[in-house]
């Protein structure tokens, strides 16, 4: 896999990239969010987006939600298109992500994550985030998740 990829992290997005970011969600398969409610978390004013390119081409994103006091941000989704996984571009993702909010003041990062998703948890572990809780039935279909922390130096 070629390695020329670029990350850009924005504030707002068009709403062409509004759809690419619904489509590549989609490719999840699960845990896969409403038209309406990515617009309520883009609209919100404290929604950052970090954008992966591999060769010009929108391979993924991880979206972020700074809350209300600027001091925690919420990793809501990340998400990598499937031809794309397993060569390092989620963890340069979070990595760039999290560089650029602690720009702005953030000290904590949190997220949620399901308990059987084992790269998520390994990846997110590279990245010295630990788990604080297990949340039952979390998830629409009743899954557990755990609640991940990282404080952010």
């Amino acid at each position: 896999m070629s390695s020329k990829f670029n990350i850009v992290h924005c504030h707002t997005v068009s709403f062409s990239i509004i759809e690419k970011l619904v489509l590549l969600d989609e490719s999840l398969k699960n845990h896969v969010w409403s038209h309406e409610m990515w617009s309520n978390e883009l609209n919100s004013g404290l929604a950052v987006v970090s954008l992966f390119y591999q060769n010009e081409e929108l391979a993924g994103f991880a979206l972020w939600k700074v809350g209300a006091f600027g001091d925690v941000v919420d990793l809501l989704k990340i998400v990598i298109a499937p031809q794309f996984r397993r060569y390092g571009y989620g963890l340069e993702l979070l990595k760039s992500g999290l560089q650029f909010i602690s720009k702005y003041g953030v000290k904590k990062a949190l997220l949620d994550v399901s308990v059987h998703n084992r790269e998520a948890l390994n990846l997110y572990k590279l990245l010295n985030f630990k788990i604080l809780v297990e949340r039952k039935a979390y998830y629409s279909n009743g899954e557990n998740a755990f609640l991940m922390e990282l404080n952010i130096t």
